[in-house]
């Protein structure tokens, strides 16, 4: 489904034809006006309309999962580290903040998430920060 050209042609003012007209003389409406709706568009990129933002703690584990082609092993882990960051109320806002917190539950957090959550390969790891 093309969700964004429905969604601009709401913008677009209409164009009125005879059937038009004759439907809305038959059900006694109002004469049909062919105004466009005030319509304001997002963007994630540079391209024209309002530049969306969002944390990553807002995509979520299972869609960064996604976005970085991760396996089900590899999302397991990047899901655990969301869990992690959330119980310990660590906000992670752009990819330094993950990739930050990544490094620290490899290194020197490891003892704290394995005995809380459980352990992970770091090579698995290693492609979560790579990809």
């Amino acid at each position: 489904m093309d969700l964004k050209g429905d969604l601009s042609g709401l913008a677009a003012e209409g164009e009125s034809n005879e059937h038009i007209i004759w439907r809305h003389i038959s059900i006694g409406d109002l004469p049909y006006d062919a105004t466009a709706l005030p319509t304001e568009l997002m963007t994630i990129s540079g391209d024209k309309g309002v530049k969306l933002r969002a944390t990553i703690t807002e995509f979520g584990p299972v869609l960064m999962s996604k976005i970085l082609d991760l396996n089900d092993t590899q999302g397991g882990i990047l899901a655990l580290v969301f869990k992690y960051c959330d119980d310990n109320s660590l906000p992670l806002l752009d990819l330094k903040d993950l990739k930050t917190s990544i490094q620290y539950l490899t290194n020197e957090g490891k003892e704290e998430i394995e005995k809380e959550y459980g352990g992970f390969s770091k090579v698995s790891v290693a492609t979560i920060i790579r990809k």
